[in-house]
């Protein structure tokens, strides 16, 4: 099993997206929102480009789609990078399968190696559907300690419809989206862990109210279950346990 990370930085939206099909109402650039509903929708199945121009080399480790309706049927996925242009110099040119899931309407790829890269293509391609659509990219950096995280973290799903009970009363119920929460804490931080990189970093992150994605294990057969897309809503202290040991609490709250 691989240890639990969190990505983080995502550089779709700052970059200029562009697709070779989509159709006119539901752009290439509703990926840059974090709202699922306003999906990309290709006008085919097959073949499909996703292109990426982040302004400058950024690096990217993990890549996630939310709002999806790829299938089981999915018959690859092709990334590409390069800092001159695709075609071009490439630092990756990779096919591979993708881990779908079709309950959660998601897809995550972690890359074997970081790149480093100004241009990116994804290349979809799903017999399973007519065209392909999806809400939201995520592409960034992860951060993955040494040490996992503790293990009995929480991930628990919140209902937020509302039951009123009437003078009569009959009890009126008024049906809201659930959304995901999950409680983890990295127990074994290094020193350079804690105050090198979680702290400047994700502290910050979490302060300006900017989105992560929280993967206990890309391997699982559950992974889709066991990851979060979302944000960082409860920010503990950065703890000393020890003179060699330190903790963070974080809890992520899912965005719809």
């Amino acid at each position: 099993m691989a240890n639990a990370f969190l990505g983080y930085n995502n550089i779709v939206d700052d970059g200029t997206l562009t697709s070779n099909s989509q159709q006119s109402t539901l752009a290439i650039t509703n990926l840059q929102t974090r709202h699922l509903t306003e999906i990309w929708r290709a006008a085919g199945n097959t073949s499909v480009n996703i292109d990426l121009d982040a302004g400058s080399s950024k690096l990217v480790a993990a890549i996630w789609m939310g709002g999806t309706n790829l299938t089981g049927a999915t018959n690859g996925m092709v990334i590409k990078a390069s800092d001159v242009k695709i075609g071009d110099s490439e630092l990756l040119n990779s096919t591979i399968t993708p881990n779908v899931s079709t309950t959660r309407d998601t897809l995550i790829r972690v890359l074997a190696a970081a790149i480093t890269a100004r241009y990116w293509r994804i290349t979809l391609t799903d017999t399973g559907v007519t065209f392909i659509e999806a809400g939201r990219l995520f592409m960034g950096p992860i951060l993955r300690p040494a040490n996992n995280v503790f293990w009995s973290l929480p991930f628990r799903t919140i209902t937020r419809t509302e039951r009123k009970e009437m003078l009569g009363g009959q009890t009126n119920v008024y049906g809201r989206p659930s959304i995901r929460e999950c409680d983890f804490r990295w127990g074994s931080l290094t020193e350079a862990e804690l105050y090198g990189t979680f702290t400047p970093s994700i502290d910050r992150i979490a302060a300006e109210g900017k989105e992560v994605l929280f993967c206990l294990d890309e391997t699982d057969t559950y992974v889709h279950e066991k990851m979060l897309w979302g944000d960082l809503i409860g920010l503990g202290a950065a703890i000393e346990l020890t003179k060699n040991l330190r903790a963070h609490d974080y809890t992520i709250r899912s965005i719809l």
